[in-house]
């Protein structure tokens, strides 16, 4: 007796679905479904199911082609699956071509299906969301249009988590892009070269990172058709990088497409003179951020004038973009980084997910981060004391006095201790800088308010209309 395995959710069962079990059975005997549990999905797969686990198994035991419905509890089970159940042949979708070749190190055949095109649970979990039917009186064919359309997302770092479960479902991400051959797979989705793109089809790419000005010169460069990719940050040099903004409102929809279209200002420079610690060297993150770091570069000027000294911080490092600027500003102060270095801790993040001031994708961007990648960024080495842990236990009986502290920690509750700890320590004319303040991150804001409230203090508060809404605070 031949036996076939495959793995997949089988949400919303459609046609599709049943094509690929017919084929997959086609090729034995005996087939199992390696049927993804909720957990998994929600953990691993950043989805959650419209039918639970037990309803989909009732589905799928009730198809002819399916023999045994077993649990997909984690990526790593299916050696051990091929193995326990005898497998001879192993089945996917094309959109895994490649990535489970291994299995043939087991004896095991490994095929890729051709997906049934015009159809998903992806897309019929969208339409259900955007209300989308044949008499849809969008200025676009967004109906049809939509039912096939294959996105890709170019960038596997923090702003793809501001980007999916907010603005564009991860059920609707055909895979990622990046130019680190490394990796593999990102939340759940298969990481593609960007060469790799040429042999591909495609409706959209996404780019969600801060490199948008590279990747247009790469995409001339290799031959991707830049009709087809739209910039959702830097789209603006003094030309919009996006050429056809119908086009991206009928991949993103109307509301979002604005948000890209407005989001970039061209901001005339402030030619401020005196003690300025940034010179020529601005380095390659200054125009991402320019009015925070601009208005950091004011504040350095008024502790200097001052004359006062401290140690300085950042209480959520990530990958040292910002904290580099605080280390060269002050050369002869101790820099202390408080951060995990390996994302956020898995309680609070939930506690923030549950109350809708994050999404799970985000959460997952920010875990892409080590020590190595912040210490190579900084210029006086020997001024940093990294801290890592969750904070407040990484303060580990830490006393000082500072001049300037960084607040990035982007939860409620890690702000309001961050507050509660740095803010009686932080010396007269000396700042703190809260990051996220007036952003969709809105635990940050009720740290700061709640702050006042239970401490009976009234900070000194100034916001910026930087990219992320941060809040200055004068002591």
């Amino acid at each position: 007796m031949k036996r076939v395995i495959t793995y997949g959710t089988f949400d919303l069962l459609h046609y599709g679905h049943i094509n690929l079990l017919r084929r997959a059975k086609e090729q034995g005997d005996y087939l199992v479904v390696a049927l993804s549990t909720d957990e998994f999905n929600w953990k691993e797969k950043h989805k959650k199911c419209y039918f639970s686990y037990e309803q989909r198994k009732q589905l799928l035991e009730a198809i002819r082609y399916v023999d045994l419905v077993i649990p997909e509890q984690n990526w790593e089970q299916k050696a051990k699956d091929i193995k326990e159940y005898h497998i001879d042949t192993f089945v996917m979708g094309d959109d895994w071509a490649g990535k489970f070749d291994f299995l043939r190190d087991e004896g095991c055949e490994v095929i890729y299906f051709n997906r049934t095109p015009e159809i998903s649970s992806s897309q019929i979990k969208h339409d259900f969301r955007e209300g989308i039917s044949e008499c849809s009186d969008m200025p676009y064919p967004s109906n049809q249009r939509r039912q096939k359309m294959r996105l890709f997302i170019w960038g596997t770092g923090r702003l793809v988590g501001k980007v999916v479960g907010k603005h564009i479902d991860i059920e609707c991400v055909e895979g990622f892009i990046d130019n680190d051959t490394s990796k593999k797979e990102y939340m759940g989705k298969r990481v593609y070269s960007p060469n790799e793109m040429l042999e591909m089809e495609y409706d959209a790419i996404c780019v969600a990172n801060l490199y948008a000005g590279e990747i247009y010169g790469q995409c001339q460069s290799i031959g991707i058709d830049l009709r087809k990719v739209i910039f959702l940050y830097n789209n603006c040099a003094m030309q919009d990088m996006n050429r056809d903004y119908g086009f991206v409102e009928t991949v993103l929809g109307r509301e979002y497409a604005e948000i890209v279209k407005k989001r970039y200002h061209v901001v005339r420079g402030v030619e401020a003179d005196g003690d300025l610690f940034l010179g020529e060297e601005t380095g390659e993150y200054y125009s991402n951020d320019y009015v925070r770091i601009k208005s950091f570069e004011l504040a350095v000027k008024e502790i200097r004038k001052r004359k006062i000294a401290g140690a300085v911080a950042e209480v959520g490092v990530f990958r040292g973009e910002f904290a580099q600027y605080i280390n060269r500003a002050f050369p002869d102060s101790t820099c202390y980084l408080f951060d995990t270095f390996e994302g956020f801790d898995a309680n609070e993040a939930l506690d923030e997910l549950k109350r809708g001031n994050c999404t799970n994708a985000f959460v997952e961007a920010y875990k892409q981060t080590n020590i190595g990648m912040v210490l190579d960024k900084m210029k006086h080495l020997d001024k940093i004391v990294i801290k890592q842990g969750f904070f407040p236990e990484s303060l580990d009986g830490l006393e000082d006095v500072f001049i300037f502290v960084s607040l990035d920690v982007d939860f409620e509750n890690s702000i309001y201790e961050g507050l509660k700890y740095f803010y009686p320590r932080v010396l007269e004319g000396g700042f703190i800088f809260v990051h996220d303040y007036n952003s969709d991150l809105a635990g940050v804001e009720k740290a700061v308010d709640r702050y006042e409230s239970e401490q009976r203090v009234r900070l000194c508060k100034m916001p910026l209309c930087d990219a992320n809404g941060t809040l200055v605070i004068m002591k």
